[in-house]
């Protein structure tokens, strides 16, 4: 049955990224962006790249809808394969700077301080309140009508963003290390407060590991309770399957970190 619905995800919030927001947001005194596209390939999310085929909010099949003029088309590719070569360039220049940093730590207290530091929770408030991200995050009508934590403001895809924008400031700049390190060690130093990070940690799920095999005697498993439109809802358990805790969010992972949080505060 040929589909009669219409898909229509173009959204008029859309703003493409120029070459001088790019200078803005790097802050890199005389550099010069060389290909403003892989910036913008950094901002588009999953839901406003073009697919073979298209359904309703529903499931049901459809037809891709005219996009109307003057706002924005659908791209061919998203961010999610800058995100990961982001995603390793950010943990080397993190783990480099901390060592310089921190030479006599020993690599427990590095390893947790640059957990805190390439969180989504911490890059995600970056992007949206120090570098303005979320003004370029290209998005569907549906996401961008979504109430704003899950939607344009979401944490955990404004921390993949940044992520992806590192990846094209390294393609960008012809894999030049020393620029990307310049621009990630400024953005640390300017905005992130480690000493008060640390002190700060919500890393419950490590808190929680910890507690378990030090109190307990055991590492405590997660299982999924549910995973539906809104969000997901996990419960840490003993290994023999007693729930301790659960949690709700929008992310497994973040779910994961509530239960852990509601479990401790049981426990402790």
């Amino acid at each position: 049955m040929t589909p009669t619905n219409e898909y229509f995800p173009y959204n008029s919030k859309n703003v493409p990224l120029t070459a001088e927001d790019v200078g803005r947001i790097l802050c890199i005194p005389g550099y010069k962006v060389r290909n403003v596209a892989i910036f913008q390939k950094a901002m588009i999310h999953s839901t406003y790249v073009r697919r073979s085929e298209y359904t309703t909010l529903t499931g049901e099949p459809a037809v891709l809808g005219k996009c109307p003029a003057g706002m924005m088309d659908l791209q061919d590719e998203s961010y999610e394969q800058l995100e990961f070569r982001g995603d390793s360039i950010l943990g080397a220049v993190v783990a480099n700077y901390l060592c310089e940093r921190y030479p006599s730590e020993a690599p427990g207290f590095l390893t947790n301080t640059r957990k805190l530091i390439v969180r989504n929770k911490t890059l995600g408030v970056l992007a949206r309140d120090k570098l303005g991200l979320d003004k370029f995050f290209v998005v569907s009508k549906h996401v961008e009508e979504m109430v704003p934590a899950h939607g344009r403001q979401n944490i955990e895809k404004l921390g993949d963003v940044l992520e992806a924008f590192i990846a094209a400031l390294w393609i960008d700049s012809g894999m030049n290390f020393q620029m990307v390190n310049d621009f990630v060690i400024n953005m640390i130093e300017t905005h992130l407060d480690i000493p008060l990070m640390l002190r700060e940690d919500d890393n419950y799920k490590d808190r929680m590991q910890k507690y378990c095999q030090q109190k307990m005697g055991f590492t405590p498993i997660y299982k999924m309770m549910s995973d539906g439109a809104e969000g997901f809802t996990m419960a840490v358990c003993k290994p023999d399957g007693e729930i301790l805790g659960t949690g709700n969010s929008t992310t497994k992972k973040q779910a994961e970190q509530n239960a852990c949080r509601h479990a401790l505060e049981k426990l402790m």
